[in-house]
């Protein structure tokens, strides 16, 4: 999601607004249902918290999502995302917002995994010319180099010009996982 500095400006003012725009991206149509049993019949407790009456699941805004893997305020969540849409490190985000490092790189990981699985909800995939590659990756071993090196992990890609891109790990390169 790309913000406009004046939309971001708004949203990092204070707690609160960081977690009504957050919200807004969390509930389809604003329809609040539950996390647990996806029954919409679901009533208000204490807390900003939320409570099935099918299932008795006690839930908030942002159980199960992305935002709620790590423990930092959603203003940090924001700021992260703007950094990371400005392509700095994750070691420069974590000076520039006053975090540990691994925190701001496990951030990171997670906002990379949510915009991969958003993108391989993308059905119309594959419209117009595409890119396709398979690679091996891994640290530095002793020994054979290249594809039939121990520990290399194969990942495929396929990229849409000025679309989406898809990656996976696949048991190996062979013509029968890369067609799946």
């Amino acid at each position: 999601m790309h913000m406009k500095t004046q939309d971001f400006e708004s949203i990092i003012l204070t707690e609160n607004k960081a977690r009504l725009y957050f919200r807004k991206y969390c509930w389809q149509k604003r329809h609040v249902f539950c996390a647990q049993c996806r029954s919409y019949k679901i009533y208000r407790i204490a807390g900003r918290k939320y409570r099935c009456k099918r299932c008795h699941y006690t839930f908030h805004d942002f159980t199960g999502r992305w935002v709620n893997k790590l423990h930092c305020s959603l203003k940090t969540w924001a700021w992260l995302i703007k950094l990371l849409e400005l392509e700095i490190s994750a070691l420069r985000a974590a000076v520039q917002c006053g975090i540990s490092y691994p925190t701001a790189l496990r951030a990171y990981d997670l906002l990379r995994y949510s915009i991969l699985a958003s993108a391989q909800g993308a059905r119309d995939f594959l419209g117009g010319a595409i890119e396709l590659d398979e690679s091996c990756f891994g640290g530095r071993r002793k020994g054979k180099r290249g594809r039939g090196a121990a520990c290399k992990v194969p990942v495929f890609g396929i990229l849409e010009r000025n679309g989406v891109v898809r990656v996976d790990v696949i048991k190996d390169v062979t013509a029968r996982p890369l067609l799946r």
